[in-house]
């Protein structure tokens, strides 16, 4: 028997067919609303895919009762390949009932009275959800991508700022304390361990981007993915409003920097999150346990690398402006204020001394994470 297909409506034209586990892939990445309109063969009508039983569920699969186990199997595998060819392959056909030609029938909402058996009351979709699909389609591929560039540039460039703030500080801070035999030294070896990270970041993320252009999973659900993105982003918020405030309450100048950089790094890892499809994670389609354990895990590797890579640029930066901050305030004061020879120094020379293993930290950390995502496909017995 044939596989059910399915059509929708796109600016008021016919797209499609799809198959039932498209459609359902469609519904979890967002590209299909509750609103959008579906038809398929033996509706007299177009209805809203929210009334289209288990399209926008946790567990439920869309399927026609025409559909076999060995048809969906198929359908299943061959869902990406399928999905590239969309919007339009051809129209849906209906036929005149006194042997006129097919035609497609233009998009319109359904009577009242429309009852099928596979259709339901669209659910309520909890407010996250909604807001969720927003994200993904504010936050795209190019998106995520584009930011990741920026701050690897930032990071090269950033890292020559980095040598030169360590050396301002050290001449500072060793004229007021008159330990310039010990600082200078320090310094050049910190400027030192800042070109390797350079140069480390310089090779190791093309490698690591080519790596994860290898490394494709599948998931059943974006659920996991959007439930640690509202994590982050209420993560980033807290640190932004509760390290600005404390820098407000108490006059130092450190806390601001430690709230940019705490928002930067959340929201950044919010955004990889909700982009699933851009991470190479396949939505919706059916998995085994093993198979969701594993897509876990790889989307943990591949949102490592993507961290490392951005904590790298911004703590080269905000570490790099926030030390030689304080060279200057240690140069040019008479009698600087004691704050500047402790935390003021400490933590934005801690934060740009943090970026240092950041490259080596995400590669290693992508491996390890893939490692144990191929050690669950043999212990478990499922193959991709």
């Amino acid at each position: 028997m044939s596989q059910i297909e399915w059509y929708y409506a796109k600016d008021d034209q016919p797209c499609g067919p799809v198959s039932p586990v498209e459609l359902r892939q469609f519904a979890e990445q967002g590209e299909l609303r509750e609103e959008t309109l579906v038809w398929r063969e033996g509706m007299s009508e177009w209805i809203p895919a929210g009334r289209v039983k288990g399209l926008f569920g946790n567990r439920a699969e869309v399927a026609g009762r025409n559909q076999t186990p060995a048809s969906g199997e198929a359908v299943a595998q061959a869902a990406p390949k399928l999905a590239t060819e969309l919007p339009v392959r051809r129209a849906p056909p209906v036929f005149e009932p006194m042997g006129g030609s097919a035609h497609a029938p233009t998009p319109r909402r359904p009577s009242a009275d429309t009852m099928l058996e596979d259709v339901e009351p669209a659910p309520i979709r909890h407010p996250l959800d909604v807001l969720s699909s927003m994200a993904r389609e504010q936050f795209d591929a190019h998106f995520v991508y584009s930011t990741t560039v920026l701050f690897r540039i930032g990071g090269q460039v950033g890292s020559f700022l980095g040598v030169v703030s360590l050396i301002a500080l050290a001449l500072a801070f060793g004229s007021k304390t008159g330990q310039l035999a010990v600082a200078v030294p320090l310094a050049a070896l910190g400027a030192a361990a800042l070109l390797i990270s350079q140069f480390g970041a310089l090779r190791l993320y093309p490698a690591l981007e080519q790596l994860d252009r290898t490394a494709w999973a599948r998931i059943s659900t974006t659920a996991p993915l959007d439930s640690l993105a509202w994590t982050f982003t209420t993560l980033g918020l807290a640190a932004l409003l509760g390290l600005a405030g404390f820098a407000l309450a108490s006059g130092a100048a450190w806390p601001a920097t430690l709230a940019v950089f705490g928002f930067v790094f959340c929201q950044y890892a919010a955004v990889v999150a909700w982009d699933a499809k851009g991470l190479r994670l396949e939505v919706g389609l059916p998995t085994s346990p093993g198979e969701e354990a594993a897509a876990i895990l790889s989307f943990l590797g591949k949102l490592a690398w993507r961290l490392s890579a951005v904590a790298h640029g911004a703590a080269i930066v905000l570490g790099s402006l926030a030390t030689l901050n304080a060279a200057v305030h240690l140069g040019l004061a008479d009698e600087p204020d004691p704050a500047w020879f402790g935390w003021e120094t400490a933590v934005p020379l801690g934060l740009l001394l943090l970026a240092i293993p950041l490259p080596v930290a995400g590669y290693l950390t992508f491996l390890g994470f893939h490692l144990a995502a191929e050690l669950c496909q043999r212990w478990l017995g499922y193959r991709r």
